[in-house]
């Protein structure tokens, strides 16, 4: 039975919608990183000394791609002490705790050469073919492993369904189309919605589920494809590859998207389509 499940990142676009969308009867506790900063291991064992957990869910992240790169190869940078040290801490706290730790990760751990990925997938071990971000949230991946205990990796891309928030992917991307930047017609993704996710959580936590899942929408698609259907305006063309010859842009996956047909069968859930998620709006 879960009943004490610690939330980071709770105010962010994804963490911030699921917590609304999961079980009522579960006590979230939720602290903002002001109250409890989960790069200080003491910190986390003094605020739980007494506090009995089931899981931990770490949405917590530094997720700005490119400002995460003007960090790259530093690790005691912000971007390394929240998504590896931070998330190594949680990890031995969920140990000592004898709960679920549930890290979300992203699509951004492949380099996006090769095409779409299932849960199967091995990400190449290689700095050099990934973002700094992608690059800390793949060794994150790699020290949970080692840390032991009960560990879930749940991967997202591309967030939507909490319309409310402008960083939603829907509402980023019908901005871009109407201040009339290029909306990349080369890069292949999928899009998470975000209710999936919680859905998706609720049965991972309540069965203590472990291993590697992929939460996203079907089929794999382009921006400019999902821009077009959204039919708010003229969508112009532009490409990911010109994109990223621009000085201090990141990389990004070009060839990507996540595959989730294992997750599906795994959990015994139907993930949206991306035509079931735009007739939401």
């Amino acid at each position: 039975m879960v009943e004490n499940v610690y939330v980071t990142g709770s105010r962010g676009l994804v963490a911030s919608k699921v917590i609304q969308d999961l079980p009522k009867n579960w006590n979230l506790i939720a602290p903002e990183y002001q109250e409890l900063d989960i790069t200080q291991k003491e910190n986390l064992d003094i605020y739980f000394a007494d506090q009995k957990l089931d899981a931990i869910i770490n949405f917590a992240a530094v997720t700005d791609v490119d400002g995460a790169e003007k960090e790259r190869g530093d690790e005691n940078g912000v971007c390394w002490q929240v998504n590896v040290n931070g998330a190594v801490n949680l990890a031995n706290l969920a140990k000592e705790k004898q709960a679920l730790m549930v890290q979300i990760s992203t699509d951004f751990v492949f380099g996006g050469t090769s095409g779409s990925h299932d849960e199967a997938s091995k990400p190449l071990d290689s700095m050099d073919s990934l973002s700094w971000y992608g690059w800390t949230k793949l060794v994150a991946e790699k020290r949970l492993a080692e840390v032991g205990g009960s560990l879930s990796v749940v991967r997202i891309a591309f967030p939507t369904g909490n319309f409310a928030n402008p960083k939603d992917y829907l509402n980023k991307l019908k901005g871009g189309v109407e201040k009339g930047y290029g909306i990349f017609s080369d890069q292949q993704i999928t899009l998470t919605y975000i209710p999936d996710l919680a859905k998706a959580l609720t049965v991972i936590l309540e069965q203590k589920k472990t291993g590697i899942y992929h939460v996203v929408t079907h089929p794999i698609t382009t921006p400019f494809e999902v821009a077009t259907a959204l039919g708010v305006g003229e969508v112009k063309d532009g490409l990911l590859a010109d994109f990223l010859k621009k000085e201090g842009i990141a990389k990004r996956p070009i060839k990507g998207g996540l595959l989730c047909d294992e997750t599906q069968k795994t959990l015994g859930l139907t993930f949206a389509s991306l035509n079931e998620v735009l007739a939401t709006l």
